[in-house]
């Protein structure tokens, strides 16, 4: 789709998926930094960075997307837990900008830098985030998510009516806008 819309250039695609490697066991898994993005349950993002320290360099830095665990719980128990810091993207992740970076109560200064100038380095802007449930920007929107329901359950306006209210008042999408198509 960005093609079409002469976003990107048309070998861009290819380009990407060229640098792609698919491994089916993690014990192929050969990286110096994993952001895993996996269902938003704690058990399951700590079995992953379980079972990838089996296989990755103990200094292997395990980033976790995570929008709403807290990352000390996610890098308690886990092998060199210091390795482990939040780094949130924001959907759709290759058109927004934001990147919340998040330590543990684990992770050391130097990893904090060495995670924020990578981020940078790939066209992001970042922010650092305290270890809290939503961190900044969930935080900030959550109220805006709760009185858009409360609006549309109170029979004040309709739900596709609200998305369109915030989208024309400089919104790039309404409360209850999911297609990202759109963005593009």
């Amino acid at each position: 789709m960005l093609v079409s819309k002469g976003k990107c250039e048309p070998s861009f695609p290819n380009e990407v998926v060229g640098r792609i490697t698919v491994v089916k066991e993690l014990k192929d898994v050969q990286c110096d930094f994993i952001i895993e993005a996996v269902l938003e349950q704690l058990d399951v993002k700590k079995k992953l960075f379980m079972d990838l320290a089996q296989h990755v360099h103990p200094e292997t830095i395990f980033a976790t997307n995570t929008s709403t665990i807290p990352v000390t719980r996610i890098a308690n128990g886990i092998p060199n837990p210091e390795r482990c810091i939040g780094v949130h993207f924001f959907n759709p992740a290759h058109l927004m900008k934001l990147v919340e970076i998040i330590p543990s109560a684990f992770t050391p200064d130097d990893l904090v830098v060495k995670v924020n100038n990578f981020i940078t380095s790939v066209g992001k802007q970042t922010i650092l985030a305290k270890d809290e449930p939503g961190f900044i920007v969930n935080r900030v929107a959550r109220p805006f998510y709760t009185e858009s329901i409360q609006i549309v359950e109170e029979g004040i306006v309709g739900h596709q009516d609200l998305d369109e209210i915030m989208e024309s008042q400089g919104f790039r999408m309404g409360p209850f806008k999911t297609d990202y198509r759109d963005w593009e």
